[in-house]
């Protein structure tokens, strides 16, 4: 029982350090756009879906929007990769999903997240300036 405790441990250690997010519950997307903190109106939310829409008919891309509150209490990364993989963003196998992530009340706020690396596209005070 010892010998397969000992190997169960490090087993456990490693799929929690392999594994963004481990344990993390994500919310369920409604669409290409996911205003889970309120900060969009609806005529910005119909704006965002028809770019998202048209740019996946043209590219067969998906762009997906996720807004939150928080991404805590796991780190920024371990949370937009973790989000990334749960909602299945893109095709299987041809890297064409991007995720644009705000997490509002948070000091780092914004992250693009692909599948080849995620690239944190500056704090809040940037991202107030960014349009669409």
């Amino acid at each position: 029982m010892r010998r397969i405790a000992a190997w169960v441990m490090p087993v456990v250690v490693w799929l929690q350090a392999a594994s963004p997010a481990w344990g993390t519950q994500f919310p369920s997307p409604l669409g290409p756009v996911n205003d889970y903190a309120g900060v969009l109106t609806r005529t910005e939310v119909a704006e965002l879906e028809a770019i998202s829409l048209e740019l996946e008919a043209k590219t067969g891309a998906a762009l997906v929007v996720a807004i939150v509150h928080t991404h805590e209490p796991e780190s920024l990364e371990n949370y937009v990769t973790g989000l990334f993989e749960h909602w299945g963003i893109g095709q299987r196998g041809e890297d064409n999903g991007v995720l644009i992530f705000l997490a509002m009340d948070d000091a780092h706020s914004g992250e693009i997240d692909h599948p080849v690396r995620s690239k944190p596209i500056g704090h809040s005070a940037q991202i107030d300036h960014l349009s669409m």
